[in-house]
């Protein structure tokens, strides 16, 4: 469908060298993080070789490799990575049929960014945009050592109440982005308030 739109020229090679197009998608290829896409499972040893010095390769090859890689990302961030229907019978949701391909085509030859044209088939809508910059948060939680461990008490906390988890408890919602004045032992109001907040967004009772 790729290739048929642009009478089989190849997308990414001229003349058997890679192409600026070639280049920016190997560039691009670190945004797909941001959707929770592997940049890894799209890129193979074929696509790779080309930028790799003194290597051999088979033009065809590369540009094969290169146009998997963007048309496939395209179609993963338009419908998704995964059937939902092979994950479990009890999710009633059937997989969209991908039929972007002309945006693809157009897009390599408007000039715009392969990056533009993947956030642009990625979902638009405000709940998906929230899951990214959660994924995003996380990730910088993940890399400041992620979070410690809770233990389970014996006792209940209370506002005013002082034990050894409160400080591990106001260093996790510290680092999920709420302000804590003070990391200590104390079960003081802020606390309370912010774990209020927690349980309503998590549809719990206060």
């Amino acid at each position: 469908s790729f290739y048929a739109r642009r009478g089989y020229e190849p997308a990414f090679l001229n003349y058997g060298q890679v192409s600026a197009k070639g280049h920016e998608l190997r560039a691009a290829l670190p945004v797909l993080s941001a959707h929770g896409l592997k940049a890894s499972d799209y890129w193979s040893t074929s696509a790779e070789a080309p930028f790799t010095q003194g290597s051999a390769y088979s033009a065809i090859d590369a540009e094969l490799a290169l146009a998997k890689a963007y048309v496939t990302a395209g179609v993963h961030l338009n419908i998704g990575r995964i059937d939902p229907l092979k994950v479990s019978p009890e999710i009633k949701y059937t997989r969209r049929e991908f039929k972007r391909f002309n945006e693809l085509q157009s897009s390599l030859q408007s000039g715009r960014m392969i990056a533009e044209t993947w956030d642009l088939l990625s979902p638009q809508h405000a709940h998906y945009k929230r899951l990214k910059l959660t994924l995003a948060r996380l990730r910088e939680i993940a890399s400041k050592g992620s979070f410690g461990p809770l233990y389970a008490v014996s006792t209940t906390l209370k506002p005013g109440a002082s034990h050894p988890i409160v400080k591990s408890i106001k260093q996790r919602v510290a680092l999920m982005g709420y302000y804590i004045s003070s990391i200590d032992t104390t079960y003081d109001q802020e606390l309370s308030d912010v774990v209020r907040d927690i349980q309503r967004k998590n549809l719990a009772k206060p």
